[in-house]
């Protein structure tokens, strides 16, 4: 028997059952009840419980200590209904979501998994969402066949293949446990690792990045594309995936995926997206030459650190939590940014406040200093989202650098991002589907 985020559980048993899994990230005892939940479950039960919660470690959130009010929370139920049923509407006949805005997403194998996870979370509990919810499981699962074989050319391999792990790691969607652990070989394949020969002495050695192919190093005369190397966010995409699957954090991938990470870091705590291209570090670089840190990379850093294994009294941790603090003060991108530069701020508007939320969560942060003073950031967050939302209930970007102008992406970030911010207000963790089989 598997564990349920659904209604029928108490809020303090999901409260002590997610903490459990979350090891290193909130230290809590788990109830005498919920042992002996896990003793009558078995391995197996344990196993597909951990999974559930890590699941909600990766796409949702985990609650902090202070008892949550949904007193004074913005009413978001209405802006998530809206935009669920928005992509609901935009699902193909295949169960993918495809885009009409970038040719990159036609193929639905990028997009769908980030869909999937909106819908988990923000959609109506109802028949309509169910039958939506599994069709479009069913399309992630068709990237394998069988015997494990990829049957489609990716653009974004890493994020496609990384996002379909962690929907099919779900024990409602074991039916694909084959294609699951297929995808857990080919998603290892893709770091920029010692088997694909890169050394430890290459800045771009145990991440993994946005390379199309399995990411080999050339020889050493050889100049390579700038896109051959590693970045934060899809490191992030692969080690959350990783550890969901159950590769524990000493795993020797996950260690140079560590090393990888701390390159990233600058000494007043923040984090920048990649040592080796300078024109995707979104603030730029000092005078000194050496990259800004800024708020989504720094969320990114919080979150791979703990991912990895670091406690969260970790100095490292820490130092990332007091960046984020003195410099975000609601949703969207956050830090000094060159004027030059200041595009990329507004263009990754909906991947900072979903990125950030997760952060401020997982650090048990419950409020942020803003112009109107010290605020709850689940209520700025659900606010200022809230009045970007379309008509239609869906979300769009008007500036294009990390492609948020396609309503799809836009959309299913808005939609997670308010999801978040209704657990932390109110402690709700209820999906739209059962999470077991």
């Amino acid at each position: 028997m598997g564990f349920r985020f659904g209604r029928d559980k108490t809020r303090a048993g999901r409260y002590q059952w997610i903490s459990e899994a979350l090891e290193n990230v909130v230290h809590r005892q788990i109830s005498d009840h919920q042992r002996e939940h896990q003793a009558g479950a078995g391995a197996d039960g344990r196993t597909q419980g951990l999974r559930i919660a890590l699941l909600a470690l990766a796409l949702t959130a985990c609650p902090t200590a202070r008892t949550p009010t949904a007193a004074t929370f913005p009413p978001v139920e209405k802006a998530l209904t809206q935009g669920a049923n928005w992509l609901l509407s935009q699902q193909g006949p295949d169960g993918g979501w495809h885009s009409n805005t970038y040719a990159a997403f036609r193929d639905g194998r990028a997009l769908t998994p980030v869909v999937l996870s909106a819908v988990l979370y923000a959609a109506p509990r109802d028949a309509r969402t169910a039958a939506a919810y599994d069709r479009g499981v069913d399309f992630v699962a068709s990237l394998v066949d069988d015997e494990g074989t990829l049957q489609h050319r990716l653009d974004y391999p890493v994020y496609s293949l990384a996002g379909a792990l962690l929907v099919l790691d779900i024990p409602r969607n074991a039916r694909h446990l084959r294609q699951r652990d297929a995808i857990i070989t080919l998603l290892r394949a893709h770091q920029l690792s010692s088997e694909n020969g890169w050394s430890a002495e290459d800045p771009e050695a145990g991440g993994w990045g946005y390379w199309h192919e399995v990411p080999v190093k050339p020889p050493m005369a050889t100049a390579h594309h700038e896109l051959l190397s590693s970045n934060l966010s899809a490191t992030l995409f692969a080690v959350g995936a990783l550890r969901l699957s159950g590769v524990p954090s000493d795993d020797r991938s996950l260690q140079t995926a560590q090393a990888f990470l701390l390159r990233c870091r600058n000494e007043d705590g923040g984090f920048f997206l990649t040592p080796t291209n300078p024109i995707q570090n979104k603030a730029a670089s000092d005078a000194s030459g050496r990259p800004r840190s800024y708020a989504s990379a720094t969320a990114d850093g919080v979150r791979l650190m703990l991912k990895l294994g670091l406690p969260i009294t970790d100095p490292k941790v820490q130092a990332a939590r007091a960046w984020l603090l003195r410099h975000v003060h609601g949703a969207g991108q956050h830090g000094d940014f060159p004027p030059e530069r200041e595009f990329s701020r507004e263009g990754s508007y909906f991947y900072t406040s979903w990125t950030v939320a997760h952060a401020l969560m997982f650090l048990g942060v419950t409020h942020l200093t803003t112009p109107q003073g010290a605020q709850r950031w689940a209520d700025v967050f659900a606010r200022e989202l809230m009045a970007r939302q379309q008509p239609d209930g869906s979300f769009r970007n008007a500036a294009t650098d990390l492609r948020e102008d396609d309503p799809l992406v836009a959309t299913s970030l808005a939609l997670a991002t308010l999801a978040l911010a209704r657990t932390a207000a109110t402690g709700d963790l209820s999906t739209s589907v059962t999470m077991e089989r």
